[in-house]
């Protein structure tokens, strides 16, 4: 074999060589690198997405425990009425203010809601410290009830005594079927 023979046959083993080398990497090597990478992004957002959640969780995880801890036992909505409205007189009878004028309000009744709200209004005079001290008594959001308006008035022929009107709002999870 003379010696441009051999450089020939070197050279043609060369192509060759390289020719498989390209076919190779467009067949097998660069659409399993795509797909890596593509497998990369995928997990790489799901991570993130995972770590917002998982800030968003801890967020809310101490409300949840909150929630756990003081959420009503499933009641109707004349139960709870009557309670609230046992609660507010017998509380404004003890704090020694008199009861002018009394009823129930409008009630939250949705089956799309979770948690229904019964209302109570009612208006007493006595005087400002035994009313404060009242709506103190009525106002605890850790038994989901809440005092959403005050109207406050001083009584017009006794400066030491006040006309107060209210609005106490009772939120609760009805029972079972109940619309």
């Amino acid at each position: 074999m003379t010696s441009r023979e051999r450089n020939l046959l070197i050279l043609l083993v060369a192509m060759a060589f390289l020719a498989v080398n390209f076919l190779a990497y467009n067949m097998w090597y660069a659409p399993k690198m795509a797909e890596m990478e593509a497998a990369m992004e995928a997990a790489e957002r799901k991570a993130e997405t995972n770590e917002s959640m998982g800030g968003i969780r801890d967020a809310l995880s101490a409300d949840m425990e909150w929630l756990a801890r003081y959420e009503p036992k499933p009641t109707t909505a004349g139960q709870m009425q009557t309670r609230i409205q046992q609660l507010a007189e017998n509380e404004a009878v003890r704090k020694g203010l008199t009861i002018k004028d009394k009823g129930f309000g409008a009630n939250v009744v949705d089956p799309s809601l979770h948690y229904h709200r019964a209302r109570y209004d009612i208006e007493v005079n006595g005087t400002e410290a035994a009313i404060y001290s009242w709506i103190d008594r009525l106002h605890n959001p850790n038994e989901f009830r809440v005092v959403t308006f005050i109207k406050l008035e001083p009584q017009r022929d006794d400066a030491t005594r006040a006309d107060c009107q209210i609005f106490l709002d009772q939120w609760f999870v009805p029972e079972g079927g109940q619309i």
